[in-house]
Parts: C-alpha cells; structure tokens; sequence
C-alpha cells in the first residue's frame, strides 16, 4: 500500500524481492503497482466524469427551467398567472416547445394529452409551477410520459370512486 502511495520508495521494496528472493517476485511485485495505479486512475477518471455529468444534467435541467418559464409566460396572455389549453395551443409554433416535444418524443398531436397531464386538478387551466415542474417530470423517453399518463388516470379513477363512495 505505501508503495502505491509513496509512503515507501519502490528501490527499499524492489531491492529485498529481486536480490533475496526472486526476480519473479519483483516482476510479480511491478505488475501489481501498475495495475493497481490503473485501477486508481480508472477510479479517479470515472469520479470526474461522473460529478461533471451531474453538472450538464443540473446545468440542462436550470436551462429547460428557464425555458418552460419563458414559455409559459408567453402563452400566458393576460398575466393571470394560468393559462388554459387556447393559450397552450398558440404556443405549439414556439420553436421552445417544438424542441421540448422532440426532447420527450412525443409529436406535436398529442398536446392536447400533455396539457390534461400538465393539468393535475382538472380545473381547464395550469400555473406556472405546475407547467415548469410537469414539464420537468416528463422529461425523458416516452415511458415516462406513458407512466405519468397512467398515474393521471389512476389519480382520476381513484377520485371517482371517492366520490362514489
């Protein structure tokens, strides 16, 4: 161990193997220093790429924050602080939210499906931190969206038999 990490120089522990012995061992003894240091690079560089992974995603992540604000603010006409499915549609031109749909991969004909799920209490309308955070939520392949489009239904079959009951 201190000889990997140069607590103990490599001619006090190379010397004692190659002369008393065997030159095997200190052959033995100089494969294991260079796969060791090759494991601890390894170690190093997947640490790196791992921390600055997790700075593009949050980095994408405050982008698209930006994004979807930017663009509810634009659909949001009269600065009610909702908008409704209208307002939503006047957006789908947006090259903003053309991009979003290409990011979760779902075409354009299904905005009408996006804004129900955007619209988790069912009132028409959707503020401003539900748009941001139900966009967010979607974000990624389409089972994500086809999850969120389960758990809406659910939600909606559970109200209903609570107010059945």
């Amino acid at each position: 161990f201190q000889s990997l990490f140069g607590g103990v120089d490599w001619e006090n522990v190379l010397d004692p193997l190659l002369h008393s012995i065997s030159p095997w061992m200190a052959l033995l003894f100089m494969t294991f220093i260079a796969f060791a240091t090759f494991v601890v690079m390894n170690l190093i560089t997947g640490i790196f790429f791992d921390l600055t992974l997790t700075t593009l995603n949050e980095i994408k992540d405050h982008e698209l924050i930006k994004q979807m604000t930017d663009l509810f603010l634009a659909a949001d006409d009269d600065q009610s602080g909702f908008i409704c499915y209208p307002d939503f549609e006047q957006q789908l031109q947006n090259p903003l939210l053309e991009k979003y749909f290409r990011e979760i991969d779902i075409h354009l004909s299904e905005a009408k499906g996006l804004f129900n799920l955007l619209d988790t209490d069912n009132t028409g309308r959707v503020d401003a931190q539900d748009f941001v955070m139900g966009c967010l939520r979607l974000r990624g392949n389409a089972r994500a969206l086809e999850m969120a489009n389960m758990a809406s239904h659910m939600h909606q079959s559970f109200l209903s038999v609570k107010v059945d009951l």
